[in-house]
């Protein structure tokens, strides 16, 4: 079994962390979901690899990845996709910046609650949108959407644009509250 080090302190400052250096020092770095913890030896282990191969060049995605995905989203969603529909993205905020130009014209509303990760609200001017912002709110010592607001902004938008799990507030949505 695999044992993972949450203990380690080790000091990210001396790296050029975007996380750790944007502000002064007695600033805790809440505002990105930046890893703090050592990386598994497993994942060292293949980057030492590919390192002591000596070539660092464009690669394809390696043998096998597509149909494991494709079979995960069989078994998980009972969805059958085609490996020929993927395309491999460099992260989630091309992905959902090339998502929300596909799903809208110009002018059309993306409803985004809020706060959330803050490329999110960069979405509608990249896509030629217009943002419809929903506040969420404290309920009870947990933040909760607004399902009033969202119902009445829902009617302007085309693109509802949901971070699960939330960033930064760190909650996770219940099946009701997606339902919802």
């Amino acid at each position: 079994m695999t044992t993972y080090d949450f203990d380690t302190v080790t000091d990210r400052r001396p790296t050029s962390s975007s996380k750790w250096n944007k502000y002064p020092h007695e600033i805790l770095p809440f505002w990105v979901a930046d890893m703090d913890f050592m990386a598994p030896d497993f994942i060292l282990q293949g980057l030492k690899q590919r390192i002591e191969h000596g070539i660092i060049g464009y690669t394809v995605t390696p043998p096998g990845v597509e149909a494991a995905f494709c079979e995960w989203l069989t078994r998980v969603y009972n969805w059958t996709v085609d490996p020929q529909w993927l395309v491999w993205l460099p992260g989630v905020v091309t992905g959902f910046n090339l998502a929300a130009r596909a799903a809208i014209h110009a002018g059309d509303g993306i409803l985004i609650p809020k706060p959330v990760y803050y490329p999110f609200l960069e979405v509608p001017d990249h896509a030629g949108g217009r943002a419809l912002l929903s506040d969420l709110v404290l309920d009870r010592d947990k933040w909760v959407m607004d399902f009033d607001d969202l119902r009445v902004k829902a009617g302007g938008a085309r693109l509802f644009m949901l971070c699960n799990p939330q960033n930064p507030l760190g909650r996770v949505f219940s099946v009701a509250e997606i339902s919802q």
